[in-house]
């Protein structure tokens, strides 16, 4: 009876795992399967409980048979527990299974969804700054940079259009050629960044830096 016990239970556990992911993440199925379980220990435990306090009685009042009921009691308490436990314990693979495919399956659908949102984010950004770039180029445009005048106003203009955009940093070049820069304070740098005479054209081939 043990063996047929245990193998029927092993051939649950291993059913449940291929079962579909559609049956085992609904949860309405396996919480009712859940109370279910519960009500059926309730009762066989109510039962055990009866019979428990009737032979508890006929003891004290000596009557005769207690010792044969108290081994067909001890039989059937054996008897009810094997398969309640071979329920709980399929019920709690099942359980823990369906469980582990929950969070598997929103991790999954959080992470994709968040990669999501910050590849929207970043190329909305990307193209608000490159509007706020081709803007300041056309305010900048016929400017003579060879010239001290030209290099104060591209500096005055500079400023004003980090203050306007936000930037922390913007860098003005004429052609492949750093001209000027400006940083914003809150940033803390204290000199300007490194930058290389490739940037402006990677800048224009990929549109961004």
């Amino acid at each position: 009876m043990l063996f047929a016990v245990l193998t029927a239970l092993y051939w649950l556990v291993q059913r449940g795992r291929d079962l579909p992911d559609t049956l085992v993440t609904n949860r309405v199925l396996l919480f009712a399967l859940w109370y279910l379980i519960v009500v059926l220990i309730l009762v066989i435990g109510f039962v055990l409980a009866r019979n428990l306090f009737k032979l508890w009685i006929e003891r004290r009042q000596h009557a005769l048979g207690t010792r044969f009921k108290t081994k067909l009691v001890a039989t059937y308490i054996g008897l009810s527990l094997a398969p309640v436990l071979a329920l709980f314990l399929f019920a709690n693979e099942l359980l823990q299974g369906s469980i582990d495919r929950w969070f598997s399956a929103s991790v999954s659908g959080v992470l994709e969804q968040g990669n999501s949102v910050a590849q929207a984010l970043h190329d909305a950004m990307a193209e608000h700054n490159l509007r706020d770039a081709a803007r300041l180029a056309r305010e900048l445009e016929g400017l003579a940079l060879d010239e001290p005048t030209g290099r104060t106003t591209a500096s005055r203009r500079l400023a004003r259009g980090r203050e306007e955009t936000g930037a922390a940093f913007v860098a003005l070049y004429d052609r492949d050629e750093f001209v000027h820069a400006v940083v914003d304070p809150a940033t803390g740098l204290a000199d300007l960044p490194e930058l290389g005479r490739g940037l402006p054209r990677e800048a224009l081939e990929r549109g961004r830096a």
